[in-house]
């Protein structure tokens, strides 16, 4: 035991030199129960009957998870010692592991394996039957574990915590050359409940080192750090929701709705119809006006103007209500200076619905003008 805590302690103080970030990265608490399971063997004579020690007893953990030492903060390797006790015997298990933690939105699921030593103190004489005997038996221990956290704060998070084990304690009993009996134990198990503080060394390693640098680098050299750093930042000069250097439109108008390469599909007047008729409202006249500009700035695209009805009235009717409105529309784009040969119209009735009809609110959305846009 000694020999693997020397090991332990030597690769904890090695990591400290070679990974200047590394660090507690959390401390934890588990109580609950464990199970041993106890096998008697080779048995020879009278002692045969020897009397079982009893194979359940309380448990507790106390551990640390290392941070800074993976980029990939999921995998945290720990620092785990357990003591388990009842009236027959202690298990110390001081081990080290690897965790992997899956991270959801309300709550964290963990994997884990562990390897260490242990000592098993026997405080009962079974031979006898009686608490005067005193004897360790020291094996190597490995571990699986699995567990689950739900977090409270930022820094505190309660859990749930399973762990399967696997050593070789063995004891000998041999009181005489004719009475002898082996009894060991292979397995165990324990589940319990805890708390976990987390200092968050992982989430604030980085940003002392950008800091640092700065503040240690030549006046010449922080302009270059700060014009690289803004260089990285993407832009959005017509705020369509495409970056810049992804945008092959880049001077969307407002209204448009794009593609993936930030050019225009649709554009969607926001503008209404008095009832039954087909007349351009004055205060509706200034997104025309906008929507003319854009194409006679860009002159690449045509454009068709599509007018849509609700569905109140006769079919036939709404659909020659929804030609008028699609045709004075793409005259007035005309008027405005666009090129007859790049507009085109075509009235929909109460196709295509964006909305239900079955409300005031929901017609009036279906009442709509759009237009496409090609090249």
């Amino acid at each position: 035991m000694k020999l693997i805590n020397k090991i332990i302690y030597s690769l904890l103080v090695v990591s400290s030199f070679m990974y200047a970030d590394i660090g507690i990265d959390s401390v934890g608490l588990n109580v609950g129960c464990a199970n041993i399971y106890t096998e008697q063997t080779n048995k020879l004579g009278s002692i045969t009957l020897a009397n079982q020690p009893d194979e359940q007893y309380l448990h507790g953990e106390i551990y640390a998870l290392i941070g800074g030492v993976f980029d990939d903060k999921s995998w945290k390797p720990s620092i785990n010692y357990m003591l388990s006790d009842n009236d027959d015997f202690t298990n110390h298990m001081l081990m080290a592991g690897i965790n992997k933690y899956f991270f959801q939105n309300n709550y964290n699921l963990y994997v884990g394996a562990l390897v260490g030593t242990g000592m098993l103190n026997w405080k009962y004489d079974p031979l006898n039957d009686t608490k005067d005997n005193d004897t360790n038996v020291q094996s190597l221990v490995g571990a699986f574990q699995i567990g689950a956290e739900f977090p409270l704060t930022d820094s505190f998070s309660l859990g749930l915590n399973a762990k399967y084990y696997i050593h070789d304690y063995l004891t000998i009993l041999e009181p005489t050359p004719s009475a002898t009996s082996e009894i060991s134990h292979n397995n165990s198990c324990s589940i319990a409940i805890g708390i976990r503080y987390s200092f968050g060394v992982d989430e604030q390693k980085q940003a002392p080192v950008k800091e640092q640098v700065l503040q240690e680098t030549p006046v010449e050299e922080k302009q270059e750090v700060v014009a690289q750093t803004i260089a990285v930042i993407e832009l959005d000069s017509d705020n369509d929701g495409v970056v810049d250097s992804k945008d092959e439109c880049a001077d969307t108008q407002s209204g448009f709705s794009v593609d993936e390469k930030g050019c225009e599909k649709t554009f969607t007047f926001n503008m209404k119809f008095s009832s039954s008729s087909s007349e351009i409202l004055p205060q509706y006249k200034t997104i025309i006006e906008a929507y003319a500009k854009f194409l006679t700035k860009n002159t690449g695209y045509k454009s068709e103007v599509i007018a849509y009805t609700d569905s109140s009235g006769k079919v036939s009717s709404n659909q020659k209500l929804s030609e008028k409105r699609a045709k004075v529309v793409a005259e007035a784009l005309v008027d405005l200076g666009v090129s007859a040969e790049r507009v085109s119209y075509r009235g929909m009735g109460a196709n295509n619905p964006i909305a239900t009809n079955d409300t005031p609110e929901g017609r009036e959305q279906n009442r709509r003008i759009e237009a496409t846009l090609t090249k």
